[in-house]
Order: C-alpha cells, then structure tokens, then sequence
C-alpha cells in the first residue's frame, strides 16, 4: 500500500510507493567522456581566464596565479549584481527589487576530475573552510539577507563546466522556503519546549532505520518524507543555527561525513548527477532574527540525486512520488561501504 508522509520541517506532502521499489540498478546513470580539459578555466595556470579571486587558500604564488588549492573567483555571469541601488517598486499586485547580490564559484581544487567524494581527506577540510569563510564575508554585507550555498554535480544537475565547483550566492530577500523552515521550527519549539531537530535526531538515533552514518558531531541519514529516491540529509548533533558559527573541529567532521555521503552515492548509484544545498539561518547583520531560532533552528544539508524526472504531478501539486522507500536507500547506502 502507497503511504503519504509529510517532511516535519518543510510541511512537503510525499507519496512513498513502496510497489515500486526501485533499486539502485533501476536508474540507468551514464555521464559523458569529459574531454573539456584542456581549455577548462578553472584548471590551474588559466588564471587570466577569469575574473580575479576575491579568495584563495594557497601554499605559494600571488593572487591570480598558480600554486593554489581552492580558489574563489565572481561568477563571470552573475545571475545577480554586485554593485547597486536595491529600489523596491510596488505596481498593483506586484513587487520587484534590482537583481542585487553576491554571486560566486568555489573552485573546489585544481584537479579538473575529482570530486569531494575522491579529494583527499586534507582538500574536502579546505573546501568546508573556504564556505564557512565566503559565507560569513558575504554576510558583511548588510544588505545581504541571505546567502545560498550550493553544488551543481553533472550537466542534468545543472553544472555548465565539469570542473568541480560550488557556487555561493547572496540574496537581498529572505526565500521562502526558508522562511517557512524558520517558522515551523520556532512554532515546534513554542508549542514542544524542544528542537524540531533535535526530535528528528533524537528519532533517527532511537529507531535507526533512516540512518546512514554518523560520527561525534553529525547526522547523515534520509528523510522520513524523502521527496527524491537516496535523497540524504546531514544535520549537526549539535545546537547551531548558523554555519558561519561552524569552528575548525566541527568543520573536521563535517568535511569527514559530507565526503562520504557523496562516495556513497558515487559506489550505490554509479557517479549519478546531484545538487547539495545548504539551508542555514538569515543574516543577523541585515535582518533582526527571532531570539528562539538559536535553539529552535539547525542549518543542515540537503544531497539530491538527479534520478529521475521531476514531472507534471509534482509541479502541479507540490506533492512528491519517492519510488524508493527512505528506509531502503538508507539500508543500501549503509551497506554500500
């Protein structure tokens, strides 16, 4: 029997038809021969073949040159601008603002092939640094309201280059997805006294069969209501909020269960293309923040792969089919290394 479940956080109804079943042979995943090196941008010594680094960690050379291991540079072709007045208009029903932000790429290292899944471990911990520090400095920016993190993993996860990279952007406005996270999570924690995410993981360490891994600090596991078939989640054990507040040691064993989510996709489902996100509170700089979303709210991550079609059901009803039950994946994925 199909069941419907709805993501605690989020609200988002799910189907679950378990009849359907599918396993990871199911999903057919071929990516293309990538023979894009040898004129790639991103590669070390092209650096004149971008806009200058507002960023870089690096063991020799000066800005703009090689000897770097991750390097952030502005989006050659920002969907948003990074200079300007904001000047909201009103017009009958509708509301708009200039396109005004931050819009950044993350070269993730200078090797052109491996992902975070293959990195050493010593490069993810230099990347993970490179996003609490971009992210905290975009939101010096007291007109940015919030700041967007995420992974394009593949030409059908919508990455134009193969190099791997992340991009960082930082909106004037507060998305409403967010929105709603913060207000379900602060109504949770008035009406229960506790996190809704400390329920979660409290429920996931009791009961264990959504579990992936977890170490000291974090929480890999899937959704109760995954909307995506091996849709993952990584959660602090943790109070925090905010990812900026992320220290050094707490940014150790993130990059430690961020890598291995990522290879557990790569050995389950054959490299499949996927987006990771981060969803993490506002900017305190330009937003004053409920007092209760520090204990109320935790930034997590959101790992989608690209396996199927989101089709006319979904965008009509907002409500998700999921061929493969959450606990399964979670099995499979568990059991994949």
């Amino acid at each position: 029997m199909p069941q419907l479940r709805q993501d605690p956080i989020s609200k988002t109804w799910v189907v679950v038809a378990e009849e359907r079943g599918r396993r990871p042979s199911d999903f057919k995943n071929e990516r293309l021969p990538d023979n894009s090196a040898q004129t790639c941008p991103f590669c070390m010594g092209r650096e004149d073949q971008t806009p200058k680094e507002v960023f870089a960690l690096r063991e020799q050379g000066e800005a703009d040159t090689a000897g770097w291991d991750v390097r952030v540079i502005p989006n050659k072709f920002p969907a948003l601008a990074p200079k300007g007045a904001l000047n909201p208009e009103s017009r009958g029903p509708y509301t708009s603002m200039n396109g005004v932000g931050a819009h950044e790429v993350i070269v993730d290292s200078p090797d052109h092939v491996l992902t975070l899944a293959d990195l050493p471990q010593a490069q993810v911990q230099k990347v993970v640094h490179t996003y609490v520090s971009r992210l905290s400095a975009v939101y010096e920016n007291e007109h940015c309201v919030y700041a967007q993190l995420f992974k394009n993993d593949g030409k059908d996860a919508g990455a134009s280059l193969a190099h791997p990279h992340t991009q960082l952007m930082g909106l004037p406005l507060l998305p409403d997805q967010i929105r709603t996270e913060l207000n379900h999570s602060i109504a949770y924690f008035e009406e229960k006294g506790q996190s809704l995410f400390e329920g979660v993981g409290n429920d996931l360490l009791n009961h264990q069969e959504l579990l992936v891994e977890l170490n000291e600090d974090f929480l890999l596991f899937t959704p109760y209501a995954s909307r995506f078939a091996y849709e993952m989640h990584i959660l602090p054990r943790f109070e925090s909020h905010d990812f900026v507040q992320l220290d050094k040691n707490k940014q150790v064993s993130f990059s430690i269960i961020l890598a291995s989510a990522l290879k557990r996709l790569k050995l389950l489902l054959n490299d499949p293309p996927f987006n990771f996100y981060l969803h993490t509170s506002p900017n305190s700089k330009a937003v004053e923040l409920d007092a209760k979303i520090s204990k109320a709210f935790r930034w997590h991550i959101e790992i989608i792969p690209r396996l199927s079609v989101t089709a006319g059901f979904e965008w009509g009803s907002g409500v998700y089919i999921n061929s493969t039950p959450p606990e399964m994946a979670a099995q499979l994925l568990r059991e994949c290394i």
